[in-house]
């Protein structure tokens, strides 16, 4: 059963395998056999000043999440849960087009992230029985898979992100309230518990690791050293909760979600307007991409130079992306 429900603080999304909870309002069947969830208010997403060219990259009747694109640019990975099935489809990030179920529907998968080589990736999914943090051995369709940190071991494992030379992949694991930071080989060693956290993210150098955190009554981004989790800082403050963090291709900016200014749109919540936010590193020069009382979020920069993200501006969760105007 889907349900609300606030991690550490703020309104985060729950496990995408786990609980089956969701952070919006509660889907209803559509026609197509899928599910689509109502919208979030009566504004259309639009893009900023700092934005341009945003475009809907997918169009099918189920939710999909998480986008992560390939190095070579030319696959987007992407986890399409519906109400009976939840699976890590491969699309064209130019058209949409071109779709390939990669996982079985037999069991529960997503929140994919590639290895640097494009060779295979890592994704959470219960195929060999509890949840755990499992690699294809191929970037074939409906691969064999090997075990990389067994669920039981990592409890509530989930958003695994591989470090830029492919050796090692952080992941949060623990249930709402105590979640924590882990990382460990992809052979699986050197299991290393980092600090209390969501959603790791690796820098371009593989030096830090840039992640959610609760402080103060909301969710905010910080950084840490990726070998030991020491040199913690904060990079974002305020009322508003931030999180999801995504970097740059160069690693001077960080990417997110946020709820800032939801108040301007009437009738909208803090539960039910995400937008996308840019930042330094050091804390400085925030700026907005996208606006609209709508959920975006869970933003990737891709190799090919687009953002994509998640956004329901058009009922159910499609990705959509859109490429940043600055420097």
């Amino acid at each position: 059963m889907r349900r609300r429900f606030r991690a550490l603080g703020a309104i985060l999304v729950c496990s995408t395998l786990l609980t089956g909870c969701w952070p919006f309002k509660k889907k209803k069947s559509t026609p197509g056999g899928g599910t689509s969830s109502a919208t979030a208010g009566p504004a259309n997403l639009a893009v900023t000043g700092a934005s341009k060219a945003l475009s809907r990259v997918t169009s099918n009747p189920v939710d999909e999440l998480w986008p992560v694109l390939s190095g070579d640019g030319k696959t987007l990975l992407l986890t399409a849960r519906g109400d009976a099935e939840q699976v890590i489809v491969g699309v064209n990030p130019n058209s949409g087009s071109s779709r390939t179920v990669y996982t079985s529907a037999k069991a529960r998968s997503g929140a994919p992230d590639w290895l640097p080589s494009g060779k295979s990736f890592v994704f959470v999914s219960n195929a060999m029985g509890a949840f755990s943090l499992v690699r294809a051995l191929s970037s074939s369709p409906n691969a064999a898979i090997s075990v990389v940190v067994n669920g039981d071991n990592a409890p509530a494992i989930d958003f695994p992100s591989v470090s830029p030379d492919g050796t090692r992949v952080a992941f949060q694991m623990g249930p709402a309230g105590s979640t924590q930071i882990g990382a460990a080989d992809l052979s699986g060693g050197n299991f290393t518990m980092l600090t209390e956290g969501e959603t790791p993210a690796f820098s371009p150098d593989g030096k830090r690791i840039a992640f959610t955190r609760a402080v103060g009554g909301t969710s905010q981004i910080f950084l840490i050293d990726a070998e030991d989790g020491g040199n913690l800082v904060q990079v974002t403050s305020g009322d508003a909760d931030c999180s999801m963090p995504s970097w740059s291709p160069d690693g001077n900016l960080l990417l997110f979600s946020s709820n800032r200014g939801y108040d301007k749109f009437p009738g909208a919540s803090k539960d039910s307007t995400w937008n996308l936010y840019l930042i330094r590193t050091d804390g400085e020069g925030l700026t907005q991409l996208t606006d609209g009382a709508r959920w975006s979020y869970a933003p990737h920069w891709g190799s090919d130079g687009w953002i994509y993200f998640s956004t329901n501006d058009a009922g159910n969760f499609d990705v959509w992306r859109l490429k940043y105007a600055g420097e």
